[in-house]
């Protein structure tokens, strides 16, 4: 979400997370939870070891869990939910 120089465009959201928060207030204690392990996450994806532990990464997927219902149910799709 850069320019040619690599800088940030004015006004932009920075990230997935703070874009949540813009367009669904409702989700903001997701958005911030989420954004608070997303370096952990990157550095994770990117194979460096021992970023998160079996139990931290047990919880962020229990989290993401309930994350995915809450937004099934505020789309209206509970009928389709697991």
């Amino acid at each position: 979400a850069g320019d040619a120089t690599g800088r940030r465009r004015p006004g932009r959201p920075s990230s997935t997370w703070e874009l949540l928060r813009n367009v669904a207030p409702e989700l903001e204690e997701w958005a911030s939870h989420f954004a608070r392990t997303a370096r952990k996450r990157v550095l994770a994806q990117a194979g460096i070891p021992d970023i998160v532990t079996p139990e931290e990464a047990d919880s962020i997927v229990a989290d993401a869990r309930r994350f995915l219902d809450v937004v099934v149910r505020l789309l209206g799709f509970s009928a389709l939910a697991r």
